[in-house]
């Protein structure tokens, strides 16, 4: 008897699990509580990050957002992690669902249908919130395809022992090299990096700023105001046939610039803003005779638009997973991430409201005129051919300190690069050197 009331309680056990509905159903009968959901990976690319700050950053998103799990993909410097992108995105194998890009090439992942448009991400009436230059360089067409992560713009350094009133035009400029290079001279009246095709795009397109002569690369074929452009190219080939340029500046990256400026062997000197920190450090040679300005006008009564070189959160055409990319560039784009980006990787922040407060930028080292230049700053603003275009725009620079045929054959050369760069082929091939230089993204923290 007993046997058998065993059989059927067994019977009538076997029939209420069978009854239920898979594993969920079982775990409540034998009291292991709700399922547990198995986290939502989204996968993050991002360039080399010597401060650590991202991955910090990504460990405290996944505290807070327990259903997602992070898979970091950092990459190598800029150009090896750009290839390596790409790779991933011809092939469709390991494309990352979240990316960081320089603002350089947004234009051509777009335009290769990698990445897809943003604005549900950051309405449009939201947008004032970051920098107008920064969103504009994201702006393809009718959509836009980045959010802000942070942008640099490079600095003119001065030495304040030796120069009373900075000038703020190139006439100026010129006028004050000469007096002091006649009372006391040194190794150079003007530096900058410019041992990379970046660099010397960089400063080539500074230059041409100066006229409003920046070369509008997304224009088919692109434009460029040559009137502007010849102006620039003159002070261009005066600074280096008096002497101001000296022709090793094709050697000198970031670094070495700051270093010889530090070392007081500099007058003037164009570099990114990371050199301020560490040349207002009180254990500096030259601590406390040092200014910084914006680039100088073309014309009095005229203004500097300074070019930005910045970084941008996008997400990847095929991603399936928008909802979690979401949260993480919200979280990434925060008030509280964008000081930690500040103060503990040298990243500046893209949200304007922030550069109203003063404790994080005392605490970063960074000069408040950055925000000046952030908020009239626009980006390089290339198109497709991104890299063609740059070197273009750079090896006028290597033309104008190895060659000695004058600004209008710069500016020849200029147009018929971009002429070349645009696709047509009827315009034949410039003569343009090799200007031996190597590729090398500014990500803000010096080389």
């Amino acid at each position: 008897m007993i046997k058998a009331k065993a059989i059927i309680i067994a019977a009538i056990v076997t029939v209420l699990i069978a009854s239920l509905t898979g594993c969920e159903a079982i775990t409540t009968i034998l009291g292991s509580g709700e399922p547990e959901v198995e986290p939502v990976t989204l996968a993050f690319a991002y360039p080399w990050d010597g401060s650590g700050t991202i991955k910090k950053l990504a460990a405290e998103f996944e505290e807070r957002n327990e259903g997602i799990k992070l898979e970091l993909a950092e990459g190598g410097q800029a150009y090896d992690y750009l290839d390596d992108i790409t790779a991933a995105f011809e092939s469709g194998d390991d494309v990352p669902d979240v990316l960081l890009i320089h603002d350089t090439w947004i234009h051509s992942l777009a335009a290769s249908d990698y990445i897809k448009p943003i604005d549900n991400v950051l309405p449009l009436n939201r947008s004032s919130e970051f920098w107008a230059g920064m969103m504009a360089g994201a702006r393809i067409g009718s959509g836009s395809f980045g959010i802000p992560l942070y942008q640099d713009a490079g600095l003119l350094y001065y030495r304040t022992d030796l120069i009373d009133d900075p000038p703020t035009t190139w006439q100026q400029l010129e006028e004050c090299t000469t007096e002091i290079a006649n009372a006391s001279p040194l190794p150079y009246l003007f530096l900058f990096p410019a041992d990379s095709i970046d660099n010397r795009s960089y400063f080539t397109a500074e230059l041409l700023s100066s006229w409003q002569a920046v070369p509008e690369f997304r224009e088919k074929p692109a434009k460029i105001q040559e009137d502007g452009a010849l102006k620039a190219f003159q002070v261009l080939e005066r600074f280096i046939a008096n002497g101001v340029v000296s022709k090793d500046v094709l050697e000198i990256n970031a670094e070495h610039a700051r270093q010889q400026f530090e070392k007081g062997n500099v007058l003037f000197m164009w570099n990114w803003s990371y050199a301020w920190k560490l040349l207002n450090d009180p254990d500096s040679p030259i601590y406390g005779k040092v200014g910084v300005i914006p680039m100088p006008a073309g014309i009095e009564g005229s203004s500097h638009q300074s070019l930005l070189s910045g970084w941008y959160l996008v997400i990847a055409r095929n991603s399936q997973k928008s909802a979690e990319a979401e949260l993480l560039i919200e979280f990434l784009t925060s008030n509280e991430a964008q000081i930690r980006l500040a103060v503990e990787g040298g990243l500046l922040p893209s949200r304007k409201n922030l550069y109203k407060q003063t404790d994080w930028q005392i605490a970063a080292g960074i000069n408040r005129i950055m925000a000046d230049l952030f908020e009239t700053g626009r980006t390089m603003g290339t198109g497709k051919d991104f890299i063609g275009q740059m070197e273009v725009v750079g090896n006028t620079l290597y033309q104008a300190v190895t060659n000695a045929k004058g600004p209008g054959s710069v500016l020849d050369a200029l147009k018929l690069g971009l002429v070349r760069d645009s696709g047509d082929e009827a315009a034949g091939e410039p003569e343009v050197s090799d200007n031996g230089g190597t590729n090398t993204i500014n990500t803000g923290a010096g080389e």
